[in-house]
């Protein structure tokens, strides 16, 4: 089963706080959903959920693995 976590993970975006200290497990087969105004940092959390951003502090793990420790994909031409 794949799992994604996160970690007291702190999102920050020109000098607001998005997020604070989350801490949540994603498991496969799950479904969820991200609500909330405009500008609450929904796709920030969805960037940094991917790899895409970097969070202030915190980590994100896939299957127990540090994001960070997992290389990028090479595009096959």
């Amino acid at each position: 089963m794949n799992v994604l976590t996160t970690n007291d993970l702190t999102l920050i975006a020109d000098d607001k706080l998005l997020v604070k200290n989350l801490n949540v497990e994603f498991r496969s087969g799950q479904n969820w959903a991200v609500l909330g105004p405009n500008g609450s940092g929904k796709t920030t959390l969805l960037h940094a959920l991917a790899g895409l951003t970097r969070p202030r502090s915190g980590n994100i793990c896939y299957n127990n693995r540090n994001l960070d420790d997992i290389p990028d994909r090479k595009s096959v031409v």
